[in-house]
C-alpha cells in the first residue's frame, strides 16, 4: 500500500473511542455511548477479528473502562482494563461472566489519564491528573 486511505471502517461504539489495542488478529476497544444526552462509558469491550473484520462477542465488565491493553506474554486472550477512577481488572477475553472483581489502585482521589505496559511486560505505568 502506498496511500493512507482507509481500507475498512469498524463501528465500535456509538460515541468516542477511549482506547484500543491490537494483538495478533484481535482488536479490543473501550469507549463511550450517549445516554440521556451525555456520553457515558460503556461497561463492555468490543472485540474484533481483524482477519474477517467482524465483531466477536462483547466482553461485559463491572466497570466502565477508559484503558485497555493486551498482555500477550501470557496469551493473546489475556487483557488488562482500567477506569479513570483507578479500578483495574486483569482477565481472559473468554471470561464472559462480567463477574470480575476490580482491584482499586491508590490514586489519592486523582483521575488516571494514561496507562501503558513496558516492552518486557514486567512493569505497568499509570499517569494521573497531577502528572505523577
Amino acid at each position: 500500500l502506498t496511500t493512507i486511505d482507509a481500507i475498512s471502517a469498524l463501528q465500535a461504539h456509538q460515541g468516542a473511542i477511549a482506547d484500543f489495542d491490537v494483538c495478533g488478529n484481535k482488536l479490543i476497544t473501550c469507549g463511550y455511548s450517549p445516554r440521556m444526552g451525555n456520553l457515558t462509558g460503556d461497561r463492555f469491550l468490543m472485540v474484533y477479528d481483524l482477519r474477517t473484520l467482524r465483531p466477536m462477542p462483547l466482553v461485559p465488565l463491572p466497570i466502565a473502562p477508559s484503558f485497555c491493553r493486551f498482555l500477550p506474554s501470557y496469551s493473546d486472550n489475556r487483557i488488562m482494563v482500567s477506569s479513570q477512577a483507578g479500578e483495574l481488572i486483569v482477565m481472559d477475553l473468554n471470561d464472559q461472566t462480567g463477574q470480575q472483581i476490580p482491584i482499586q489502585l491508590d490514586t489519592n482521589g486523582c483521575a488516571i489519564f494514561s496507562l501503558d505496559i513496558s516492552p518486557s511486560r514486567q512493569c505497568i505505568a499509570f499517569g494521573d491528573q497531577t502528572g505523577k
